[in-house]
């Protein structure tokens, strides 16, 4: 039907097969994210005193993609997040070291 040479039909395959793995990729991060947003809104909804210990401000409405509810929704997909070996978290430190 088409006198497509074999170059062009290569280059033809790999630009569908990379247009479904950007989609696939797509789909992903929006599933992720929905569901990141999800645990965002049930900390929201958890009330004043569990927002405080979660680390956020109750007078605050913005919507933030915070590390902690990325971290849970990836966890679903078996993606699990640490932090690097050496990020140095003020939670983290003793008494007595100083952070470098």
């Amino acid at each position: 039907l088409y006198n497509i040479s074999a170059d062009d039909r290569e280059c033809n395959e790999d630009m569908r097969l990379a247009q479904v793995v950007s989609l696939a990729a797509q789909r992903f991060l929006a599933t992720v994210l929905n569901d990141a947003m999800q645990y965002h809104k049930m900390k929201r909804a958890a009330g004043v005193k569990a927002m405080k210990e979660a680390g956020l401000d109750p007078k605050d409405k913005r919507r933030l993609l915070r590390t902690d509810d990325l971290a849970q929704a990836l966890q679903e997909y078996g993606v699990t997040l640490r932090n690097p070996p050496y990020y140095v978290d003020a939670k983290d430190q003793t008494a007595g070291t100083r952070p470098l």
